[in-house]
């Protein structure tokens, strides 16, 4: 996989989003990398906390934000609303 669209965790993700988004736009469009390729490793090579819910919602708000070039653009800020939470999972 291309080092610009590989991230380390959901912190990482939310501050590049943008340009990890027009590096897989690009990529797709070259036929350099599948969709479905890039959403087994948003969804298999991370974990993002210890509880399943609040990571699942971190791979899903990843995989809309990939899939929102092609659809209906998300806010940025339900990116960092997720993150907030998890940050706030993780001090409890």
């Amino acid at each position: 996989m291309k080092e610009e669209l590989e991230f380390d965790d959901f912190g990482d993700f939310c501050n590049r989003a943008d340009k990890i988004l027009e590096s897989f736009k690009e990529r797709v469009k070259k036929e350099e990398i599948s969709i479905s390729d890039y959403k087994r490793y948003i969804y298999e090579e991370h974990k993002f906390c210890d509880n399943e819910l609040m990571d699942m919602t971190a791979k899903d708000k990843c995989w809309q934000w990939i899939m929102s070039y092609e659809y209906e653009p998300m806010d940025k800020n339900d990116l960092f609303c997720v993150l907030g939470n998890i940050r706030k999972d993780k001090k409890l």
